[in-house]
């Protein structure tokens, strides 16, 4: 019992694992230099060098895929349909930079995980990986509100994808 005389709640949080699986079937060809997003009437859709997932929840939990020996520039933007003007409004949640593990062993979708993450614009929580011990490294990224997130992904050369799950 408190000093006010009101009985004490104890409440017990449980985490809900946020199991992680491949963004896209298909890995993307990831392009050469990053591409503008502006408001479109027109819902935006896996294609190209990006990778669009539903938001079904606050925070994305996201370690990247890329061939091992290319560094990676990620731009995470969030979409939301705005009924007042019938647009897709987008808003760059973060970009970040990536370093892909060299170590053998199982690669995912053939591709091997980001071990070092670099923040370069926006909110990110950031858990590096350590080549010695486990390479993969993953983010958490803030959706803001957003229906959608677009993961473009951003290299000099080679393949991407993304392992995703929601917290």
């Amino acid at each position: 019992m408190s000093l006010l005389g009101m009985m004490s709640t104890v409440t017990a949080t449980r985490t809900v694992p946020a199991v992680l699986e491949l963004a896209n079937a298909a890995n993307i060809t990831a392009a050469s230099s990053a591409t503008a997003r502006v408001a479109t009437a027109t819902k935006p859709t896996t294609t190209g060098n990006s990778i669009v997932i539903g938001a079904n929840m606050n925070y994305l939990v996201l370690q990247t895929l890329n061939t091992a020996s290319v560094a990676l520039t990620c731009y995470a933007i969030g979409w939301t349909y705005s009924t007042a003007v019938s647009l897709w409004i987008p808003k760059l949640l973060t970009k970040f930079t990536v370093t892909c593990s060299t170590t053998s062993g199982s690669a995912v979708s053939s591709l091997r995980p980001g071990r070092d993450y670099l923040k370069s614009l926006g909110d990110l929580k950031i858990y590096n990986g350590e080549e010695a011990s486990c390479p993969g490294g993953f983010v958490i990224i803030d959706l803001a509100g957003s229906e959608m997130v677009e993961l473009q992904m951003v290299a000099a050369s080679g393949s991407a994808n993304a392992l995703i799950g929601f917290i």
